[in-house]
């Protein structure tokens, strides 16, 4: 069986779209599971070990919070583009809340 050189390009496009596809889902689903397993009251120094274990990027923005008693993480798919988030705010000792971005 011969197949054309147009349905093999094809059937490798269809194969790259569909790769990127499942490992951006599986980038944002680890985000919003990481950030459903924060509580509050979650020592920050742990922060950086579950991400290590759940598999998301942290990344610290000093200065996005008005005022020095609170700060925000941010826990990025790195897949997404920044489409999804989690952001931790915290107050340097003790996580206050986890939310997912959208």
């Amino acid at each position: 069986m011969k197949v054309s050189r147009k349905t093999l390009i094809n059937t490798i496009v269809l194969l790259v779209i569909s790769s990127y596809m499942t490992f951006l889902w599986w980038d944002v689903r680890k985000v919003d599971r990481f950030c459903q397993a924060i509580d509050s009251g979650l020592k920050i120094e742990y922060l950086a070990e579950m991400a290590k274990e759940y598999g998301v990027n942290l990344r610290n923005l000093a200065g996005i919070s008005s005022g020095k008693t609170k700060a925000i993480i941010y826990a990025l798919a790195p897949m997404s583009g920044g489409d999804r988030i989690c952001s931790i705010e915290h107050d340097y000792e003790y996580v206050l809340s986890a939310k997912v971005l959208k």
